[in-house]
């Protein structure tokens, strides 16, 4: 054990000891922020506003026991650094050690001793404002926006706070540092215009990033890409030995061919060289690939959704209340309102207050967040369209998606449309009506969900989202009757229910819906799902029974998940031979 864990270890003993008492915040910060409305410090009205709100905030959740406090006897801690209690939060031992050693004991602190956030903060706000009473003139500002930037609620990890306000001999010098170490010397543009002459010149000076190196003994290849284009550079060993993936090149030399044919760069000259810090670990293989992909699936999509008269909307990404799905929400505080928001679920009600103010077509392009476990390649955060209109029925809505994804695609498009029932026959062998059939069909490919349950419209649910609708195929395929429950604001129920599933090339790209309209009948189904809902504190559905109760038209809704859209889209280019 080195010494920073064994000083952590050490602290965390005395922070298990607690004395039973409490940790009075207020009356230890609020006279300290008496310094904010001196003559002597320059702060305009709004700075002032926003540092107190935020200590305000912190103080209404600092109800914390007192433990022992470490670093009050401990000689190595200078005397201005000490607490001034014998007792206190752990949190205050955590910042008076990082205070006064290497920046390594934060991680080792803070990952022996359990450290809340808000308490942190508040501790470090009270060092802030010791430090303003006495600073010179010149030094109030740098205090200030200190000050304003801690009390702001824009850190999420106490590792962050330690490192930006205590993780160095100066307290208050490392945020204005930055990012300002490593940069090279010639600062000008980086030579990313010879992308254009790629590869039909004799020579080029090209810049990008490293996605590959492949080292021989007299030769390193290199893959260099920048905007969805790649190139192959041949380098002598001793300089490419030296390159990682991830750095990011600027190379100058002649075009050729290998022995193999490729199109290669023969390196004379590394201009500029900026290593990865992480070797390349830390970046996502083909991310820049797909932005490329996503970028051109959207620049096709809009102009195919105005010519279908569709208007496009942009509805606040955070809200009051998580509603329109079961998905549980991403929460935040927002210290300008002192209320919880969060980050939307779906664009759902948004759109549907556009419809009822007299939007007869509409959608929205951006991004949703589940707070919920991965699937696969699934993200917390996608990107979704979601589109409403009032003058088309169920199938016209169908014909629309599949004309937009003619389009994405750019090939026409026939899709077969089908009842669930007949599909999940057609691939299983067993019929739905089988009661026997599908249980015994659960058992084998589905046993925990067997074991919880025997109801036949759950179990098929279940095998067809596990097994069978990835054997769909090649081609475009249009669902109806399904089974189970859907979400309470679609109209009808079960096999009844008005929605379609949409899939491509065996991937589930869509669900079209129509939209109950009947308040008490929506109010019924939202208390049965917060009923059985694990997050329903979040949940507040008055806003959308306020919409619905002022009246919406009939309207038909669609989901189509992009990412989905962009990597089919993505795979048959690559089978054509049209990849990038």
């Amino acid at each position: 054990m080195d010494d920073d864990e064994l000083v952590a270890a050490v602290a965390a003993r005395h922070a298990g000891t607690a004395t039973g008492g409490r940790w009075d915040a207020a009356a230890e910060i609020l006279p300290l922020t008496s310094v904010l409305f001196s003559r002597e410090i320059d702060a305009d009205a709004y700075e002032l506003r926003t540092i107190m709100a935020g200590i305000g905030t912190l103080l209404a959740h600092t109800d914390v026991a007192t433990v022992p406090l470490f670093s009050v006897g401990d000689p190595s801690v200078p005397e201005e650094h000490r607490p001034l209690a014998a007792s206190g939060p752990p949190e205050a031992d955590i910042f008076a050690l990082a205070l006064d050693r290497p920046e390594r004991t934060v991680w080792a602190l803070t990952g022996t001793l359990r450290c809340r956030l808000r308490i942190l903060t508040l501790i470090a706000a009270g060092y802030l404002l010791r430090r303003l009473a006495s600073a010179a003139p010149g030094e109030h500002r740098n205090l200030l926006r200190r000050l304003a930037w801690l009390t702001d609620a824009r850190v999420s990890d106490p590792v962050e706070l330690l490192t930006q306000v205590a993780g160095s001999r100066d307290p208050l010098l490392r945020m204005g540092n930055r990012g300002k170490t490593g940069a090279p010397a010639d600062t000008g543009p980086w030579p990313f215009s010879g992308w254009a002459q790629w590869p039909a010149t004799e020579r080029i000076t090209l810049a990008g990033r490293v996605s590959a190196v492949r080292a021989h003994r007299r030769t390193t290849f290199v893959d260099l890409t920048w905007d969805g284009r790649t190139a192959q550079l041949s380098m002598e060993a001793a300089v490419g030995g030296n390159i990682r993936a991830g750095d990011l090149l600027a190379v100058s030399g002649s075009t050729g061919r290998t022995r193999t044919g490729a199109d290669t760069v023969f390196v004379e000259e590394v201009q500029r060289h900026r290593p990865s810090h992480t070797g390349g670990a830390r970046r996502p293989v083909g991310a820049d690939r797909s932005a490329v992909e996503l970028s051109d699936l959207l620049a096709r999509l809009r102009p195919a959704l105005a010519a279908e008269r569709f208007l496009e909307a942009i509805t606040p990404i955070l809200t009051t209340s998580s509603f329109g799905g079961a998905s549980r929400p991403f929460s935040t505080w927002s210290a300008a309102t002192s209320e919880t928001a969060y980050l939307r679920v779906t664009t759902e009600l948004a759109l549907l207050g556009l419809v009822a103010n007299g939007w007869s077509r509409c959608y929205e392009i951006g991004p949703s967040f589940r707070n919920e476990g991965l699937r696969g390649d699934a993200l917390k955060e996608f990107l979704m369209l979601e589109a409403y209109a009032v003058d088309v029925d169920l199938p016209e809505m169908a014909d629309v998606v599949i004309t937009l994804v003619g389009e994405v695609l750019e090939e026409p498009l026939k899709a077969e449309h089908v009842d669930f029932d007949v599909i999940f026959q057609r691939l299983s062998g067993v019929s739905t009506a089988d009661v026997s059939g599908v249980q015994q069909l659960a058992k084998r490919l589905a046993p925990a969900t067997a074991e919880r349950t025997a109801d036949p419209d759950v179990l098929v649910r279940r095998l067809w989202r596990g097994t069978y609708r990835h054997q769909l195929g090649e081609g475009l395929i249009v669902v109806r009757d399904i089974p189970g429950s859907g979400s309470p604001f679609i109209a009808g129920r079960g096999r009844s229910a008005d929605r379609l599933w949409l899939y491509l090339d065996s991937l589930e790209i869509a669900e079209i819906s129509r939209n109950e309209l009947d308040p008490a009948t929506l109010h019924e189904r939202l208390e049965q799902a917060l009923a059985r809902d694990p997050y329903a504190v979040h949940r507040d559905y008055r806003e959308v029974l306020d919409v619905f109760a002022n009246g919406i038209p009939p309207c038909v809704g669609l989901g189509l998940g992009l990412g989905r859209l962009a990597s089919v889209r993505t795979s048959r280019r690559e089978a054509s031979g049209l990849g990038r």
